[in-house]
């Protein structure tokens, strides 16, 4: 991943390039880091409503479709491993290609991802993935699974390209503070996510985890 330490000598220019900037060009650089601050965190919350729902439904899951305990542990579990690895080689793509585009195609990748599970059991028209009681078939089980941990890969290419677009932006000596504003996002994203779910899930019962 980027490394946001910057040498001394790198300071002073930083140092050198700020006391050269005119009102004008001040107001629209703080401007242009402010808006891609803001964007940041909108876009990592995101990340976090394709992600955290998964452990809000898993109740609904297990009542739904009959899928275990310890296949759905299975799943989050492995989820976590490939979330890592993919941040580590996110690390590196973001340091080589654009990094908008790279945390854009991570979260439509992710929400596409739990498209395909919302709509899965819906194939039982043509593959075998429900039984005769309505309950998964391991086919749907196996199905779910590897789209959950194809999930983990698409999101660790949220964080490489918010922390390399933030180093480039914000001052050496502000890139703490911001970097703790710009966290907020993720309490912001779970949060939300968390509170819509349980809405939904108590309103609509456990059918409502399609939604």
């Amino acid at each position: 991943m980027s490394d946001c330490r910057i040498p001394s000598s790198r300071h002073a220019d930083y140092d050198i390039i700020n006391k050269g900037m005119d009102k004008q060009t001040e107001k629209k650089y703080n401007y242009w880091q402010w808006r891609t601050l803001i964007t940041l965190m909108i876009g990592y919350a995101l990340y976090y409503f394709v992600r955290k729902h998964f452990s809000v439904v898993m109740p609904a899951l297990e009542a739904e479709l009959g899928i275990s305990k310890i296949q759905l542990g299975i799943f989050l579990t492995m989820n976590g491993i490939v979330y890592g690895i993919s941040r580590f080689v996110n690390g590196f793509l973001a340091d080589r290609f654009s990094r908008r585009k790279l945390m854009t195609l991570g979260l439509v990748l992710s929400a596409v991802t739990n498209l395909a599970i919302c709509f899965s059991p819906s194939m039982n028209s043509f593959m075998n993935v429900l039984d005769t009681e309505g309950k998964a078939t391991m086919t749907l089980v196996y199905i779910i699974g590897t789209l959950w941990v194809l999930n983990g890969y698409f999101q660790g290419m949220g964080v490489p390209p918010c922390i390399s677009l933030m180093c480039h932006w914000i001052r050496p000596s502000e890139l703490a503070t911001k970097q703790s504003i710009w966290n907020a996002s993720h309490s912001i994203g779970a949060g939300l996510i968390s509170v819509i779910c349980g809405f939904l899930l108590k309103h609509y019962g456990y059918s409502a985890w399609q939604l």
